[in-house]
């Protein structure tokens, strides 16, 4: 699990690595094999909830991003590119989904001919 923070107060509690987390901007989540229904459901409902603004599921088998966002009944399916401009900032995170993927596949197929040795 990936978080942005903010600096407002809200309810979300406190995280041990970096003091208090006031906001949450974004949220990534990524499936496992054992865990498709309960990010893609449950984590999801809890987290829009809860007032996440965006909730992104990444799904390394299938190229893809699911963005679940505030007000919304179906996710933005993001396979190209990722763009996330929060409101204060003064440019917007672009992220490479092709690149990002192939990345993460190319560590994955590292540490599995790790494993093989």
């Amino acid at each position: 699990m990936c978080s942005i923070c903010g600096n407002r107060a809200t309810s979300y509690g406190q995280a041990s690595c970096h003091g208090k987390i006031r906001e949450l901007l974004i949220l990534f989540g990524v499936i496992s094999p054992g865990s498709i229904r309960t990010d893609r459901v449950t984590k999801r409902e809890y987290y829009m909830d809860a007032g996440v603004p965006d909730y992104l599921i990444v799904d390394v088998d299938a190229r893809m991003i699911e963005r679940w966002s505030r007000g919304r009944d179906t996710p933005e399916v993001l396979r190209d590119r990722l763009e996330w401009h929060p409101v204060g900032a003064s440019a917007p995170l672009i992220l490479s989904l092709t690149e990002f993927f192939d990345h993460i596949l190319a560590q994955m197929q590292l540490i599995g001919n790790r494993g093989a040795q």
